[in-house]
């Protein structure tokens, strides 16, 4: 399982993700990445941290370490469970290089910050960082519906022909 969440705990936003859902925190109308793209393909150090492990790679992909990789690949290198990729019984001697250490940080909540998007690679594979906050930001007014900016989000990406399922959820801060 692949998982992206955001706690607020006495003025801190704590933010931990496992896979290759990402999140963004807006605030002055400025984006900051507040995940980590677990994907060998998009995220170099993830790379890097597969092959020194001895995990392998099949057309930018984690491959299985002891089956056919053309058959039994992923496109992430962090998740829970999985036990297919790091159980003896499936992997034998070898090491996959996939894990379920999260990637976690935390960030002082301030009267600045507007919302948080938090999505998977249904989103993300087929609109940039500026082109989904900007599509957020042109649709708040005085009587905004988040439901209904969510709805709208999720259909441009559908509409975009995203190859993924679209799971996308918009918190919204008042200030």
């Amino acid at each position: 399982k692949k998982i992206l969440f955001c706690l607020l705990i006495n003025d801190q936003l704590i933010f931990t993700n496992v896979g290759d859902s990402q999140g963004l925190l807006i605030s002055n109308n400025t984006k900051k990445l507040i995940s980590e793209l677990h994907n060998p393909n998009k995220n170099l150090k993830e790379l890097k941290r597969i092959e020194n492990c001895g995990g392998r790679i099949y057309q930018n992909k984690l491959a299985h370490p002891t089956l056919n990789p053309q058959y039994f690949n992923i496109d992430y290198s962090r998740a829970i469970g999985h036990i297919f990729y790091k159980d003896p019984l499936f992997i034998k001697d070898k090491k996959s290089g996939l894990i379920s250490e999260p990637f976690i940080t935390i960030e002082s909540k301030n009267p600045n910050d507007q919302f948080i998007i938090l999505a998977n690679k249904g989103l993300w594979d087929v609109m940039d960082y500026d082109e989904v906050v900007t599509f957020v930001t042109n649709r708040i007014n005085d009587n905004f519906n988040i439901d209904l900016i969510t709805q709208q989000l999720t259909l441009k990406a559908y509409d975009l022909k995203s190859q993924h399922n679209i799971s996308i959820i918009i918190i919204f801060f008042e200030n």
